[in-house]
């Protein structure tokens, strides 16, 4: 028996994407194509017509008036209004599976936003407005906090740079999950890079090397933070400092996500 889903409830931004993949995975294919947030590939279907006589005789009020070809046209319409019917019937079943699916998978405050006669593509509309919002939120507040660490910046000594390390190792870690500007855009090695000039050459010089190879996106920014890392691991013995690596790695995550 295959392990269950680990269940996601939308709180936030902080797991929109991890939402989308999991409810995805519970209701059909063609239904989450209509209504996910971008890039839809498909359209819901709307209610068949049932075709009338006076459809192929304006004039004609039972089947008995039409000719023979066009009882024949008429037949091959309401066979075919016949199968729509039937799709359109699996469509609605599959729409109220997924509105079950979505309203107990988003938490209380952001149900709020989920109006009981909004159709599914607006739900997920209005969930995306509402988690977008609060980026908008999340990355002033990372901006803030981001100023706050460079002018905070201290290498007097092993003891005070281990402490403002880990304050920018964790922060890197958030700002790469919340794909941050300043992370995604490579100036973080700018300003890292002046902040380490006078401490670090090499140091200096592979993290400008990485942010101006940015720009073409080329396998040199990759090595070029790699090689920085390391340098900044063996910086003033701080080897314990592994998690500046996972923070690179988030990063060229969040990276080859945008590139995508």
């Amino acid at each position: 028996m295959p392990p269950s889903k680990t269940e996601v409830i939308l709180t936030g931004i902080g797991n929109w994407d991890d939402w989308q993949k999991f409810v995805a995975s519970l209701i059909d294919i063609d239904i989450w194509e209509a209504i996910k947030p971008a890039n839809r590939t498909q359209v819901l279907l709307q209610k068949p017509r049932r075709p009338q006589v006076s459809d192929f005789n304006a004039n004609a009020q039972t089947e008995a008036n039409l000719s023979a070809s066009q009882v024949n046209a008429f037949k091959l319409a309401r066979d075919n209004w016949k199968d729509s019917s039937k799709e359109y019937e699996q469509q609605k079943t599959n729409l109220t599976k997924a509105r079950s699916v979505i309203i107990s998978h988003v938490d209380e405050r952001l149900g709020r936003y989920l109006d009981q006669d909004d159709n599914l593509p607006r739900w997920i509309d209005s969930l995306a407005v509402a988690v977008n919002a609060e980026q908008t939120k999340a990355t002033d507040a990372l901006v803030i906090e981001y100023q706050q660490i460079i002018q905070s910046f201290s290498c007097t000594d092993a003891t005070t740079f281990g402490d403002w390390i880990w304050k920018w190792e964790n922060f890197l870690l958030k700002a790469a999950r919340h794909r941050m500007l300043e992370v995604t855009g490579g100036r973080w090695l700018f300003d890292i890079a002046r902040l380490m000039a006078k401490y670090n050459g090499n140091f200096t010089d592979n993290c400008r090397q990485a942010a101006e190879s940015f720009v073409s996106k080329t396998k040199d920014y990759n090595r070029a933070v790699e090689r920085g890392v390391q340098q900044l691991l063996q910086l003033n013995d701080l080897s314990n400092h592994g998690r500046l690596r996972e923070a690179a790695l988030a990063i060229q995550g969040a990276l080859i996500q945008e590139e995508q």
